[in-house]
Order: structure tokens, then sequence, then C-alpha cells
């Protein structure tokens, strides 16, 4: 006949130092995707800098990707994704998609663009 006695006192111990740890550091919630967007880039060599203006709610976010200085006319938003802290925007620059990527700490932010063949880093901040 076989005496079940417990939980070996080993055993006992991880469960309970296990049970006392202090939670992890929270999660924070995702990065909002409304509001406009300082950006600083270069394409082809010479400095971009713009902003980037998201508007609406999640399934409907739309906006407007605007480099200064005249080096490219306004660009619609077509879709913006949201995974943690990181906002992922497309829009149309004449026919060609262009992407940013921007991963967030706090209201800064840095990440790339690609535009056909063409890539980037691009760096900012929420304004």
């Amino acid at each position: 006949m076989r005496v079940n006695r417990g939980i070996p006192p080993v055993a006992l111990a991880g469960l309970v130092a296990f049970a006392c740890s202090p939670p992890g550091p929270p999660t924070p919630a995702p990065v909002d995707p409304v509001g406009t967007f300082f950006f600083q880039t270069s394409y082809q060599g010479q400095p971009v800098d713009g902003t980037v203006s998201i508007s609406g709610g999640e399934g409907n976010y739309s906006g407007t990707v605007i480099p200064h200085g005249g080096v490219a006319p306004p660009m619609p938003i077509t879709s913006v994704t949201v995974e943690g802290q990181t906002i992922t925007i497309t829009a149309d620059f004449e026919g060609e998609l262009l992407s940013f990527t921007m991963v967030f700490q706090g209201d800064a932010y840095a990440g790339s663009w690609t535009l056909g063949s063409e890539y980037g880093t691009l760096s900012g901040s929420r304004m």
C-alpha cells in the first residue's frame, strides 16, 4: 500500500517563494496613434523633416504625412496599425507605398521607413 505524504518540503518552499515574489513590471498600454508627430530622416543623402498627423479610431484611422520644405507633396495615410509601443503607418506617395515604423519610448520614437527599394531610419516625437 502506498502512503501519500503530501508535497515534499523542498517543493513546498519553492511554491511559497514563487507565490510571494513581487510581480514583474506592468506591461504599458498600447501607444495611442492619434495625434501629430514630428519626424526627421534623410532621403538620398538630404535631411528631411516633417509631420505625421493621425486622427480617427481603431479600425478607422486616417491622416497625412507632410514633409517640410516642399521636398514632396502631402501623402494620405492608407493604414495605421498599433502593436504595443509600435505604430506602423502606410501612405500613398504618388502611387508608391511609403511605410513608417515608429517604436516609442514615452513620447519619443525611433524607427525606419521604406519607399520602394529605398529605406532609412527616422526619429521624432509626439508634438
